[in-house]
């Protein structure tokens, strides 16, 4: 297996701004693909991996005995059994924007500790095929880049090799055999991003979950509210259900945003994730299950049931 694998170090801090988004500057690209030396930068904490999607395609594709679920449209009346049947890709299937040999990603990113005694920490960029049956997804999930350091990355720096990869192969299809020797060629598209409440705003450039209009998929501003010595944001239900974001929309505040200086319903800036073909940056992102309901609505309920100190209440 050969895997083109680059150790790529970190530009100094740079405005985010409109041009240098959607033109990068010569200095800037060539600090991005400067070679350096791996034992000093190592020490320093200044460099991050990317390795090449295609290989990580290719070789997972024909090493590894794996057929792919073939496409199909889905009727009203059948039921959603996997992420193909979800709404999105079948939009794209009725549309002709998925050919039978295109593959589709879902993708994922988020910070691990690995010291006890200092920040530093590696955010891993993973992906898996969704044309995969599901428990060959699990045992071939990808890793596409390494980011390693003391504090969160520079989201335009590190997740750059992996959307110009993207977009090249979004355009460019590559070609595999299957164990029958079958020859296929294949467009890449990265649909579906599947990170934590601190990770999405970091990747789409705008507020966290208790910051104003910090709702990743509605207009809700929220609301202030006091919880034991502090305050917290909480997003009340309400009857009249809130405006649901959308990508033009976010697009959009991400420019005011940009123009103006200051956020616009909780859209700091943009975002490289706008040029990844075919993304959605509002329906592209789904909750974070484990966080949202397994440790956040389950154990709230859990705790209000079970919990000594809620004994004399009604529920």
């Amino acid at each position: 297996m050969k895997i083109n694998l680059t150790l790529t170090p970190k530009p100094q801090r740079q405005p985010n701004i409109f041009t240098n988004f959607l033109k990068i500057s010569t200095r800037h690209s060539e600090k991005l693909l400067t070679l350096f030396n791996t034992t000093t930068s190592a020490k320093r904490g200044n460099f991050f991996l990317a390795i090449s999607l295609k290989d990580l395609l290719k070789d997972t594709l024909e090493n590894h005995g794996i057929d792919l679920i073939p496409k199909s449209i889905r009727h009203a009346h059948d039921n959603i059994k996997d992420l193909m049947d979800g709404k999105i890709y079948q939009k794209l299937l009725k549309k002709g924007k998925l050919a039978e040999d295109d593959l589709t990603l879902l993708w994922n990113c988020d910070g691990v500790p690995i010291f006890n005694s200092s920040n530093y920490s590696i955010w891993p960029l993973q992906f898996t095929i969704n044309e995969l049956p599901c428990i060959q997804r699990k045992e071939n999930v990808m890793v596409a880049g390494l980011w390693f350091g003391p504090e969160k990355p520079r989201v335009d720096t590190f997740l750059k090799p992996f959307i110009d990869e993207c977009c090249d192969l979004a355009q460019n299809p590559f070609e595999w055999k299957d164990r029958q020797d079958t020859t296929h060629s294949s467009k890449v598209f990265s649909l579906v991003c599947s990170s934590d409440a601190i990770a999405r705003p970091l990747l789409r450039n705008c507020k966290q979950f208790n910051g104003e209009y910090g709702c990743d998929w509605c207009l809700h501003p929220g609301v202030v509210m006091p919880k034991g010595r502090g305050f917290i944001r909480s997003y009340v239900y309400d009857e009249e259900q809130q405006v649901k974001r959308t990508h033009n929309e976010f697009r959009d505040n991400a420019v005011k945003a940009v123009q103006s200086a200051s956020p616009q319903n909780g859209v700091k800036g943009l975002s490289m994730l706008f040029m990844l073909p075919l993304f959605n940056i509002v329906l592209g992102f789904v909750p974070d299950y484990m966080h949202s309901v397994l440790l956040g609505v389950c154990r709230q309920l859990m705790s209000l049931w079970l919990d000594t100190c809620n004994c004399l209440n009604p529920w």
